[in-house]
């Protein structure tokens, strides 16, 4: 039998993952039909805008933390990690870690956890296999007071916490949030 050459393994193995990659990326960018940002300065269906809105005008303080300096005010309560698009650094993780620990909300929203999941890891949370799109059933009580019945998801992952970590949601099936 003849064996293939490295390089064109190699080859074949980088059009793998740069196919694999594209997929899993695809119409996640601005400015694209249907794409989505995440951002809290995108107004389009895609973005946070009306989050960052929302919580405005129910009176709290949103600060914007991106770019190359990434720091968590002091006094903040609740961190949202919306939609990362950029590498985490080993001290951005030491920092939600910290703020985590001390008692702070960390929120994060994610399509595919590929970016944000070094903070997962660090807090117990593990990216697992691919969320099943559509509506699922809320069957615990933590969303009872206000009432919400079900979660509708269109594409992401499923998370696998640790043991001992809070599940908020389940379909009955499996950890949702």
């Amino acid at each position: 039998m003849r064996r293939i050459h490295p390089i064109y393994a190699a080859a074949l193995l980088l059009l793998a993952a740069t196919v694999a990659v594209a997929i899993a990326a695809g119409g996640a960018g601005v400015g694209q039909a249907g794409g989505r940002s995440a951002s809290v300065h995108d107004d389009s269906p895609g973005g946070a805008a009306a989050l960052r809105r929302y919580l405005e005008a129910m009176g709290a303080q949103t600060v914007v933390a991106e770019g190359d300096v990434f720091a968590i005010p002091s006094g903040t309560a609740v961190l949202f990690i919306l939609g990362v698009d950029e590498t985490v650094s080993p001290e951005d993780v030491t920092l939600v870690k910290d703020f985590v620990d001390r008692g702070g909300v960390l929120i994060v929203a994610t399509d595919i956890g590929f970016f944000e999941r070094p903070i997962l890891e660090q807090l117990g949370v593990h990216t697992g296999g691919v969320a099943l799109s559509g509506l699922h059933p809320l069957t615990n009580a933590a969303f009872a007071e206000p009432p919400a019945r079900s979660i509708a998801i269109d594409r992401g992952v499923t998370f696998t916490p640790d043991q001992g970590r809070v599940i908020l949601a389940t379909d009955g099936k499996g950890p949702l949030v």
